[in-house]
């Protein structure tokens, strides 16, 4: 029969999930793929001839969508500098003149 080993995280819906409930790994994996659609909307669609309003509501269904999915799930476990990395992300699509100033993490 084998054994069952312990892991130390598991992805489970999306969640990053540790045994110490220490969501670092989950805000970086969320920030990470936040700059990477982010430099993608900006860039190649501009590029392409994407209007700045098809393109918010782009960006508003992709990168809000990916920072808010199970954020009440793991905010509250999140330190200052996690949060920090999260609310620069929806600075710079606010500087870029994406969605609204309204998304603020901290609130």
């Amino acid at each position: 029969m084998p054994s069952v080993s312990r892991v130390v995280v598991a992805k489970l819906v999306g969640v990053y999930l540790r045994h110490n409930q220490n969501s670092s790994q989950q805000a970086e994996f969320v920030v990470a793929n936040c700059n990477q659609g982010l430099f993608v909307s900006t860039a190649q669609l501009k590029k392409q001839g994407l209007g700045i309003y098809p393109l918010d509501s782009l960006l508003k269904a992709i990168l809000l969508n990916k920072i808010l999915y199970a954020l009440l799930v793991y905010f509250g476990y999140l330190t200052e500098g996690e949060r920090n990395m999260l609310q620069k992300v929806l600075h710079k699509a606010n500087s870029r003149c994406f969605t609204p100033n309204y998304y603020d993490l901290d609130k």
